[in-house]
């Protein structure tokens, strides 16, 4: 058996500066979709920021896992 699932995008994070003790950075504004603000930098690659889903870093999508099925790997 083979484990798939698929994504549906959930909107898009803005791109924001917050002042931190270290001085000021670049941060996605996820508080929209109650996941609050992370700080990170913009790369062409994603982070799962709770179970199920996940910020594409480079972009600012929001993607929900849908569904997780198994299927019969012939």
């Amino acid at each position: 058996m083979k484990a798939t699932s698929s994504f549906r995008s959930i909107g898009c994070a803005r791109r924001i500066r917050v002042r931190t003790p270290m001085g000021k950075r670049s941060a996605w504004d996820c508080r929209p979709f109650g996941l609050g603000r992370v700080i990170a930098p913009a790369l062409p690659t994603a982070i799962e920021l709770s179970p199920g889903t996940e910020l594409h870093l480079m972009t600012g999508e929001l993607r929900s896992r849908t569904a997780t099925r198994a299927t019969l790997a012939a």
